[in-house]
């Protein structure tokens, strides 16, 4: 999930948010040979978000969204489109080594 799509919460390890982005960092900076993609859903919505909807995708080639790159607060994704974009993304070249933002339109 995109950090703004989550409240903060404690896990038995830290701060969800915060380990998430130390997940990303490590993937991208300890492991730079491994061919990676970070993907980042909306908030996973199946009653409000329909299903099978079109998944828009925001990507930045430096692997950091910035301020303003596809504006995720409030979005929402279905749990089989997020799935089905997990899935799309394993075979996409085009994504690798980049940030992926996927949400569907409400």
């Amino acid at each position: 999930m995109a950090p703004a799509e989550v409240e903060e919460f404690e896990t038995r390890f830290g701060e969800f948010n915060g380990l998430k982005w130390q997940a990303e960092q490590i993937t991208k900076q300890d492991f730079p040979s491994s061919l990676h993609t970070i993907l980042q859903f909306g908030k996973h919505e199946d009653n409000f978000a329909e299903e099978g909807m079109k998944v828009l995708k925001g990507t930045s080639d430096d692997g950091v969204m910035h301020k303003g790159d596809n504006d995720m607060h409030h979005t929402r994704i279905n749990r089989k489109d997020a799935t089905r974009a997990a899935l799309d993304a394993l075979t996409d070249a085009t994504l690798e080594g980049k940030t992926v933002k996927a949400w569907t339109p409400l």
